[in-house]
């Protein structure tokens, strides 16, 4: 189950539909944007498959219904620490993945418990790197 945390218009969702994922969600702060996300899904003939959810981060409490989590620095350090805190409380359920893309403020996520980066990839053209680590006691890294 993934969850596209501040998806915007939902380029990303877009993308994530294309795996198999058993669910694909957004949450999106600004009403335009999840008008706007809503109306690319129905063009692509994605809404059965893709939802995008008007909801604050910080105050959102369905972060346990996923496993797989998406950001591109959607916001500032202090509403960060606020959503890793509600994924450091999922992670003691169960294993989590975390797409961090261009990681701002990856040092809010490494005081985590369980905490383990499984791969930083760089892009030269921006020059930013995006990070996928896990969260969770016990990780299993050869299943990854």
């Amino acid at each position: 189950r993934f969850l596209d945390i501040g998806c915007g218009k939902g380029v990303v969702l877009r993308e994530a539909a294309r795996y198999p994922f058993v669910q694909v969600d957004g949450i999106e702060l600004q009403a335009e944007l999840v008008h706007t996300a809503c109306q690319n899904f129905r063009i692509l003939h994605l809404s059965g498959r893709v939802r995008c959810i008007q909801a604050d981060a910080a105050e959102f409490s369905g972060y346990d219904h996923y496993d797989t989590f998406f950001l591109f620095n959607p916001f500032g350090e202090e509403i960060l620490c606020r959503v890793a805190e509600k994924l450091a409380a999922c992670a003691q359920q169960k294993p989590l993945t975390v797409i961090y893309h261009n990681p701002r403020y990856l040092h809010v996520f490494e005081r985590i418990e369980g905490f383990l980066i499984l791969r930083r990839l760089h892009d030269p053209a921006k020059d930013y790197d995006t990070c996928i680590f896990r969260l969770g006691k016990g990780l299993d890294v050869t299943n990854s």
